[in-house]
């Protein structure tokens, strides 16, 4: 059973309203973004019992306040952006912030690490968008800039998908590793010149290219030197999501008017579709969401009391469902249905 704990963040400043927050993807550390009008707009680092970090200067601004907070994947790294266009970095020993100039003169909208860290993305409300390279110490040196004259809604970094000689090399290393004597034994024995090759370059790669999505529902593809190409122009129907399916070179969008698409992805960027779901719902697309919760299945969200189950591959699907007592003070229910989610109809 799953325990939650409550636990109060003590704020430098108990008159601030908190308006963005950001936890680490590993390490228990997390940041949140503030304003008050006494103080303007701040950023500061708490620990995971709600204790800011001592020894680190948190950065105020009278005037602005900061619109995105995002860490580095693997490292101790914050960087966030303000509605100035400023950009300021955290590195883990340090005590002040950073700045790291760049050409965004508008709100910063979005900031992306990929998925190694090596590349970051920012895009302003304007429609800049700019490609940075991490050196792996305390720099951001600008790799290119395209101005789409059109707001960004979101940013995916493709993933590297590994083959599945690759997984069950590393599989059978790992067991190796861990004593398995039979695991390596055949470690040994399978092509290891090839093997050792495969092995040694399946855990460092780091894949820079990505897609961004407009307000005006234009698709891009950016590939690693910088490379900008239009994939799909729609019907003015902005993109909401895109998700990047973690066992094939596949994705899954997420349409303002809750169409679902599932496309595979080519090594350019282009893409065709495999499968899509119109859903109905209570909000507008901006208020849905998608995610991966077990192998291939997505849970979505539409608005109503419940979640909505779909397995991509298999087309099964059933709906997670919330009844609320009248008065809200007894725990809901959660109940499954097979097969509720056919309100769905496929286009």
């Amino acid at each position: 059973m799953t325990l939650y704990f409550d636990t109060k963040v003590q704020f430098l400043d108990s008159e601030a309203i908190s308006t963005v927050s950001s936890w680490h993807p590993v390490e228990p550390i997390f940041a949140v973004a503030s304003y008050s009008n006494e103080r303007g707009g701040s950023v500061t680092i708490f620990d995971d019992t709600g204790i800011p970090l001592r020894d680190v200067s948190f950065p105020v601004h009278p005037t602005s306040q900061a619109t995105v907070l995002t860490w580095h994947p693997e490292r101790k790294i914050l960087l966030t952006g303000w509605e100035n266009g400023e950009i300021h970095a955290w590195f883990e020993g340090k005590r002040d912030f950073a700045s790291v100039n760049g050409p965004h003169k508008s709100p910063i909208m979005l900031l992306e690490f990929s998925e190694k860290g090596g590349r970051v993305i920012t895009a302003d409300a304007m429609g800049v968008l700019t490609g940075w390279r991490f050196d792996g110490q305390a720099q951001f040196l600008t790799m290119f800039n395209h101005d789409l004259r059109d707001p960004l809604l979101h940013i995916t970094f493709r993933r590297s998908i590994q083959s599945a000689s690759s997984k069950e090399l590393t599989n059978l290393a790992r067991a190796a590793v861990a004593g398995d004597e039979a695991a390596l034994d055949q470690l040994t024995s399978w092509r290891p010149r090839t093997a050792v090759r495969n092995l040694a370059h399946a855990s460092v790669h780091d894949n820079y290219c990505f897609y961004a999505c407009t307000q005006a529902g234009i698709l891009y593809y950016i590939n690693q030197t910088g490379t900008c190409t239009e994939i799909v122009r729609g019907d003015t129907i902005p993109i909401m999501q895109i998700l990047w399916h973690p066992k094939q070179d596949s994705i899954v969008i997420l349409m303002e008017d809750i169409t679902i698409g599932h496309y595979e992805v080519d090594t350019n960027g282009q893409i065709a579709e495999l499968d899509r779901v119109k859903l109905s719902g209570k909000v507008s697309g901006s208020k849905s969401a998608i995610t991966w919760v077990a192998g291939c299945a997505l849970a979505i969200l539409t608005g109503d009391l419940s979640v909505r189950i779909w397995d991509i591959e298999t087309n099964d699907n059933y709906v997670l469902s919330m009844e609320l007592t009248a008065s809200g003070a007894d725990r809901p229910p959660v109940t499954g249905t097979a097969g509720a989610a056919t309100a769905a109809a496929q286009e």
